[in-house]
């Protein structure tokens, strides 16, 4: 199944139906809001109960927003008085500053291993350099001139869903060095990007991926 946003409303993406509001609501609330409450949790019950076996969920950002992991790397006192959402997620690795128009990707699927992630990145640089743009990945991420435009981590979950793997994603169409510093607190080891700087845009991008997950999707049902 694939979920995702436009105009703050969620859709189904196979059948580009409208799915209840207080499901878009809960999804904003969790990415916007300075909370400890993950959507991951989230999907992973709503998978049980409804006997799904994989979820993809992707949606533009509308507000600047931080993510930090279990190294808490992050100008708290900074964000706080420039009315900064923030929220901790349960992930290794650092501070994620993600600017208006970003587009965030959650996939939560049953695998033991992260293919997905790598056929995912291998995928977009391929697409970037259809359009002249030479881009290239580094380890998780995906890289054009030298600058960060995606940044993607995949996890291994825990019991009950041992074997299953969520993978999280960040595709950079706007980003802000000068403020990233602000926010921060360790020093960047990449430079971000913004695919802006190539004429592409948000829409462009959602419209790719989109089109990704629904060339690449798990149909097998949980047991």
């Amino acid at each position: 199944m694939i979920w995702y946003f436009k105009n703050k409303q969620c859709y189904d993406y196979l059948l580009n139906q409208l799915i209840n509001n207080a499901l878009s609501v809960r999804f904003e609330n969790s990415v916007y809001e300075n909370s400890s409450e993950m959507e991951l949790y989230y999907s992973l019950e709503y998978m049980k109960n409804n006997n799904i076996s994989a979820l993809s969920v992707i949606f533009p950002l509308k507000d600047l927003s931080v993510n930090y992991g279990g190294q808490n790397d992050i100008n708290k006192d900074f964000c706080d008085n420039n009315n900064i959402h923030y929220r901790y997620e349960e992930r290794k690795g650092g501070c994620m500053v993600l600017f208006p128009g970003n587009i965030i990707i959650q996939d939560v699927f049953p695998t033991d291993n992260f293919l997905r992630q790598h056929q995912f990145n291998n995928d977009f640089v391929n697409w970037l350099k259809e359009k002249g743009i030479n881009a290239n990945t580094d380890n998780n991420d995906v890289m054009i001139d030298g600058k960060k435009v995606i940044g993607a981590v995949s996890t291994m979950l825990p019991e009950p869903y041992e074997r299953w793997v969520c993978f999280l994603a960040s595709i950079s169409v706007n980003s802000d060095p000068e403020l990233i510093n602000q926010i921060c607190t360790k020093p960047m080891k990449k430079i971000p990007g913004r695919l802006s700087d190539y004429g592409i845009t948000t829409d462009e991008v959602m419209e790719w991926t989109l089109d990704w997950f629904d060339k690449h999707q798990y149909t097998e049902q949980i047991n």
